[in-house]
């Protein structure tokens, strides 16, 4: 048999045949990267990688140990079944491991004829955020979060109120008063100094990508805390990543009512009324521009927005001149947002756009 052969079978090999009498399990509690490795005579040594994501997503990466570091990467649906995770792929069999103490075991077909070589994944990272976790922030008043690892620290800043510095293993949860940003005037970098009688906290965000290897994510700001403390001979250095998070009251439905300050013609007849509705669990926006469907990207400033690579149908209609004049506005740069009750105003130097609620 040769050596691809065997790798796939390798692979693909399950087995449902055992009885697990573990206990039961939560989903939460597998969330994270599990890796391990697997070395033979027969075929190429590989290093599997298994995320195991809320919403019962996986992502799987076999990355094959030869000259050219082959990677071989897919994506499926999880379960907890029986004390045995069970991954599934479309138009492929069921991949079942056996759930042991701090580790996760391969099982192999029994009627496989390579020779049973253990898988035996061990925990890489534990650290994926439930999909709700920056809503939660937001919804609390939070207008930027970070966090960082090795060791693990988090940074919340409500800009009408404090700055707290959270580092559990160093006994360190520290507020202080928002300061103004001594940074550039882009908004490219801000920084903000503080200090008070329990120390010096100088708190840097530069707008740069940023990835968490452990969190899986993408953070559009990189993060340094300098802090020290008056309990402290030196100071402290923090760094990872951090993104700005919306008003959780933008998470809805709005129904356009004036552009420009101008209501909306009575006599176009719209298909359906103009609308944006902001998802900031994804963030994506989606709505009807008054000919058109579109959808976009959402990145957050503080109370302001940008909506990127919007794009839609092509359909003209009656409410063209409209819908250009509403989407320059979207698309021509940051957005600032305020709230007046059940009403959403979105503006920027190219104009202004109004929104009530939708009931």
């Amino acid at each position: 048999m040769s050596k691809i052969n065997i790798l796939l079978l390798l692979i693909i090999m399950l087995s449902c045949k055992s009885v697990d009498k573990s206990g039961n399990f939560t989903e939460s509690q597998f969330f994270g990267t599990w890796i391990g490795a697997v070395a033979t005579d027969e075929a190429e040594p590989f290093r599997y990688e298994l995320t195991l994501e809320s919403e019962k997503n996986f992502h799987e990466v076999i990355i094959l140990e030869d000259k050219k570091n082959n990677e071989i990467i897919s994506d499926g649906k999880w379960s907890i079944n029986n004390g045995k995770i069970e991954l599934t792929k479309e138009g492929e069999n069921t991949k079942t491991f056996k759930i042991e103490e701090n580790s996760l075991k391969l099982i192999w077909d029994s009627g496989n004829d390579v020779e049973k070589e253990n898988i035996i994944l061990t925990r890489l990272s534990n650290k994926i955020r439930k999909p709700n976790y920056y809503i939660d922030k937001a919804i609390k008043g939070i207008d930027f979060t970070g966090s960082g690892h090795s060791p693990d620290w988090t940074l919340d800043i409500d800009f009408e109120k404090n700055i707290t510095i959270s580092y559990p293993d160093a006994g360190i949860n520290y507020s202080t008063p928002v300061t103004k940003n001594s940074g550039d005037e882009s908004g490219n970098t801000l920084i903000f100094v503080s200090e008070t009688p329990k120390g010096q906290l100088t708190l840097t965000l530069n707008k740069t990508e940023c990835f968490d290897d452990q969190l899986k994510e993408s953070f559009e700001y990189s993060v340094t805390v300098t802090l020290k403390l008056i309990s402290m001979d030196q100071p402290l250095t923090l760094e990872g990543c951090g993104n700005f998070l919306a008003d959780y009251k933008l998470h809805d439905i709005w129904v356009l009512r004036s552009v420009n300050k101008k209501s909306l013609d009575p006599g176009i007849v719209f298909k359906q009324s103009p609308y944006l509705e902001f998802n900031l669990t994804n963030k994506v926006l989606f709505g009807f521009t008054g000919c058109n469907r579109v959808k976009g990207e959402l990145s957050f400033n503080h109370h302001s927005l940008s909506i990127h690579k919007l794009a839609g149908t092509k359909m003209t209609c009656q409410a063209e001149a409209l819908e250009t004049q509403f989407t320059e506005i979207l698309t021509s740069g940051l957005l600032r947002y305020s709230f007046n009750n059940n009403e959403l105003i979105l503006e920027n130097s190219r104009g202004s756009l109004e929104f009530k609620k939708a009931d």
